[in-house]
């Protein structure tokens, strides 16, 4: 019993020390919402108010100096509000974690995009990718949802911060995506559809670090989530370093699951002229039999999978 209730103050305490932060339209909406509070805990996640009952204006005070966090999560659409939120992340204490969950426009990165995109990763800890298909404030909502559940939920096989810690570890681009299946999907079929669903324009066939959550019925047993990872598992490079968990709630359909990937250190898609992502400068194309990559003359910048074309 002594050690159940020293778990469970550990894991209240851990949450306590969670902030969550919007930032312009998308990420206010997205914070602001019943899904990114927690009104049984000190949690904070009212864009404009700090746990102690005082107000701050949005912007860079959103994230006010003298809260006492684990990790900030800051949640902004790629080109609204970037600067609020870099001046945010950039103020935080160095033993603080600070990732930015950043939605990608839909249909990829345009030219304000990739600026905002390489002002965030030079001030966050970590930019955590999502969206790209559609509404900038219903991909942040998921996206703060699925990491908050990683980070402080209970599973069968459990992940925790250190997990998360673990795959944006010294990487500060990841992507995240998630996908659904019903009773009866192949495992094939949902690990194809939530890679799918990563935002447009990245690479992670060879990220070093991959972090997989599943999440099912009272049906779904270890082994069924371990064969979920195993299907991620072909998907990535093979020396990857892969952590999951697994998380069992009975008020769900016995056998659909939900799974979500957490991808460390990818790297933009690039195509000669596109911007490069370190500086902006525009990429040359160099071809060597069906091979292509790019390379930025400017600060030499080659760390861009390439697809063949």
């Amino acid at each position: 019993m002594t050690g159940e209730r020293s778990l469970r103050a550990a894991l209240d305490a851990l949450a306590d020390s969670i902030v969550v932060r919007g930032f312009g339209p998308a990420g206010h909406a997205a914070t602001d919402t019943d899904v990114a509070t927690d009104t049984d805990a000190d949690t904070d996640t009212d864009a404009d108010t700090a746990s102690d009952g005082d107000s701050h204006p949005a912007g860079a005070s959103a994230v006010p100096a003298h809260v006492d966090a684990t990790a900030v999560f800051a949640a902004v659409e790629l080109g609204d509000a970037t600067g609020d939120a870099v001046a945010a992340v950039d103020a935080l204490a160095p033993d603080t974690l600070g990732v930015v969950v950043a939605a990608v426009p839909d249909g990829g990165l345009n030219q304000e995009a990739w600026a905002a995109l390489r002002d965030l990763r030079a001030a966050a800890d970590a930019v955590v990718l999502v969206g790209g298909h559609g509404d900038a404030e219903t991909a942040l909502r998921a996206g703060v949802a699925v990491l908050r559940d990683i980070v402080e939920g209970v599973g069968v096989v459990n992940l925790d911060l250190a997990d998360l810690r673990t795959v944006l570890g010294d990487h500060d681009l990841a992507v995240l995506a998630s996908g659904h299946a019903d009773p009866g999907d192949a495992n094939a079929a949902v690990v194809g559809r939530t890679l799918d669903a990563a935002p447009p324009g990245f690479g992670f066939a060879q990220a070093p670090t991959v972090l997989v959550h599943v999440v099912g019925g009272p049906g779904v047993t270890v082994e069924t989530a371990g064969d979920v990872v195993a299907g991620v598992r072909e998907r990535v490079a093979s020396d990857a370093h892969l952590i999951w968990g697994a998380t069992v709630e009975d008020d769900r359909d016995p056998d659909a699951l939900d799974l979500t990937v957490v991808v460390g250190g990818v790297e933009p898609l690039a195509g000669p002229d596109d911007p490069c992502p370190r500086c902006g400068t525009p990429l040359v194309g160099y071809s060597l039999g069906e091979r292509s990559t790019t390379f930025c003359e400017s600060c030499g910048y080659t760390g861009v999978e390439r697809s063949l074309r």
